[in-house]
């Protein structure tokens, strides 16, 4: 376990690294705000109950050094293997809609299709092909669960194992840029 969170906060680092913009805090990139106040509006009411529901988590107002140099039982460390793990989800997320589609691509085809009429044996071919796509949607599948675990231990452990706000989440991913 030790080894993966190294891995994902060496990959948030990178990610830091190659994309500090998107890890520059509010109103330094333009991009990151997603509450539409200028700061000059963070006194009303609202933005400070947002800002005690947030507690901990308002480091993710950090610079990327911050996030680059974080030790993992840090806050910014949490944040960087939270957005790694968020990434990750995102990115099997993807993965399963491109398995998903090449199965559906292939229920359209079959052996006569001018992709397998060259091969010696066309349905050994096709069936070959929609095996081969049938095992990617179910691994593709596997690594989506096994990285909506790893984003879900990832909130536990910045909210001491409570759920996030909807409206906390989504400042929390203003201010990371994700």
């Amino acid at each position: 376990m030790k080894r993966k969170i190294l891995m994902l906060v060496s990959a948030a680092s990178l990610a830091v690294f190659l994309a500090p913009q998107a890890f520059a805090g509010p109103g330094k990139s333009g991009e990151n705000s997603s509450s539409g106040h200028s700061s000059a509006s963070n006194s009303n009411a609202d933005d400070g109950m947002l800002t005690a529901k947030m507690n901990d988590l308002n480091a993710a107002h950090a610079n990327a050094n911050a996030f680059e140099n974080a030790a993992a039982e840090s806050m910014p460390g949490k944040l960087a293997i939270y957005m790694a793990a968020f990434s990750d989800v995102e990115d099997a997320e993807a993965d399963l809609v491109d398995a998903e589609a090449e199965v559906i691509r292939l229920s359209l085809l079959d052996e006569t299709d001018d992709e397998f009429k060259d091969e010696v044996d066309p349905l050994a071919a096709y069936v070959a092909a929609v095996t081969a796509a049938d095992t990617a949607v179910t691994d593709a599948e596997e690594d989506l669960a096994d990285a909506e675990d790893d984003l879900e231990d990832a909130i536990f452990a910045l909210t001491g194992e409570t759920e996030l706000d909807a409206d906390v989440e989504a400042e929390l991913h203003a201010l990371l840029g994700i």
